[in-house]
C-alpha cells in the first residue's frame, strides 16, 4: 500500500516531465501554425496593403471573398483549373507508379536495399533546388536536349512552351515518388508471411496474391497516400515558381502561385488571406468526403 501511495504521489510529477518534453512542439504549433492561421482569418475580412501600413486599413467584411469570384475570378479560376488538372493526373499516376515500383522492392534480396536508397535519394533534394536543377537540364542548351540531339532527335521545349510545360512538370515529379515507395514497402513488409504461405499451398499464383492479399492489405496506405497526395498537389507551387521563371506563361500558374503573387508581389494581404482560406475550405471538403467514404479500407483490428 505504501508503494502504491508513493507511485500515486509521483504521478503528477511524471506528467509534468512528459509535458516538458512535448512543450517545444506545442509552442511551435501555437506560434507558427495556429497564430498565423487566426491572424490570416482576421486579415481576410480587412483591407490590408502592407505597402501602405503595418496594420489593416479597415474592416471590409466579405468584400475580399466576393472579389475572388468577381474581379479576380479570371485569374483565380484559371489557376484553380491548372491545379485541378495537375491533381487529377498526378495523384493516380504517382500512386500507381509508386505501388508498382514497391512490389519488387519489398521482398528482401541481395542488393535490394541499395535500390531502395537510390529510389529515395531524389526526395532529399529540396523542391526549390530541384526546380533550379531541372530548369538548367531542360534548357535548349541543357544536357537533356544535347542528348536528344546526339541521338538524332529534335530538342524538346520542356518549360519554354505552354504546350509542353505541364507535361514536363509532371515528368519532373516522377523523381519524387521515392517517398511514396518507402511507405508502400513498409506496408507490404507488414503483411504476415503466413498469408502468402497459405495462399501458395492452395495453389494461388502471383496475380491472385496481388489482388486478394497485397492490395487489400495495403488499403490503409492507399487511403493515407490518397489524402496526403490531395493536400500536397493542391498546394503545389515551390518548384513551379522556379521552372516558370523564364516562361511568361499560364501553363504552370498554380493557385498557390496566385496567393503568393497577391501577398508578396502586390502586398495585398487581405485578398491573399481570403484566397488562402478558400483553398483551406476546398482541401477540408475533399478530405471530409474522402474520410466519409473510406469503408473500403481494411483495418486489422476490425477482425
Amino acid at each position: 500500500m505504501a508503494l502504491q501511495s508513493k507511485r500515486r504521489k509521483l504521478k503528477p510529477l511524471d506528467n509534468f516531465t512528459s509535458f516538458l518534453f512535448v512543450l517545444p512542439a506545442v509552442l511551435g504549433i501555437l506560434l507558427f501554425t495556429l497564430l498565423p492561421m487566426v491572424s490570416s482569418l482576421y486579415y481576410s475580412f480587412t483591407e490590408y496593403n502592407t505597402m501602405v501600413s503595418a496594420s489593416p486599413q479597415k474592416w471590409v467584411g466579405l468584400a475580399n471573398y466576393k472579389a475572388i469570384f468577381t474581379t479576380e475570378w479570371p485569374k483565380v479560376g484559371h489557376a484553380l483549373g491548372v491545379t485541378a488538372l495537375y491533381s487529377l493526373i498526378t495523384i493516380p499516376l504517382y500512386m500507381i507508379i509508386g505501388f508498382a515500383l514497391a512490389l519488387p522492392l519489398f521482398r528482401e534480396a541481395r542488393g535490394v536495399r541499395v535500390f531502395r536508397t537510390l529510389v529515395y535519394l531524389p526526395v532529399l533534394i529540396p523542391m526549390i533546388i530541384s526546380g533550379y536543377l531541372w530548369n538548367d537540364l531542360t534548357q535548349s542548351y541543357g544536357h537533356i536536349n544535347q542528348l536528344l540531339v546526339a541521338v538524332g532527335l529534335k530538342p524538346y521545349a520542356f518549360f519554354t512552351s505552354n504546350d509542353t510545360a505541364m507535361t514536363a512538370f509532371i515528368l519532373m515529379g516522377l523523381f519524387t515518388v521515392g517517398g511514396n515507395i518507402v511507405l508502400w514497402v513498409a506496408q507490404m513488409k507488414a503483411i504476415p508471411d503466413s498469408m502468402f504461405e497459405a495462399a501458395k499451398l492452395e495453389g494461388a499464383r502471383y496475380p491472385t496474391l496481388l489482388l486478394r492479399i497485397i492490395i487489400p492489405m495495403c488499403t490503409p496506405m492507399i487511403f493515407y497516400n490518397l489524402v496526403l497526395s490531395v493536400v500536397n498537389s493542391l498546394q503545389t507551387y515551390a518548384s513551379a515558381i522556379v521552372v516558370r521563371t523564364h516562361l511568361n506563361a499560364d501553363a504552370l500558374d498554380f493557385y498557390v502561385g496566385q496567393v503568393y503573387s497577391k501577398i508578396v508581389e502586390m502586398s495585398d494581404l487581405g485578398l491573399g488571406s481570403a484566397m488562402s482560406w478558400l483553398l483551406f475550405a476546398i482541401i477540408a471538403i475533399i478530405a471530409g468526403v474522402t474520410f466519409k467514404f473510406n469503408k473500403w479500407v481494411y483495418y486489422e483490428e476490425e477482425m
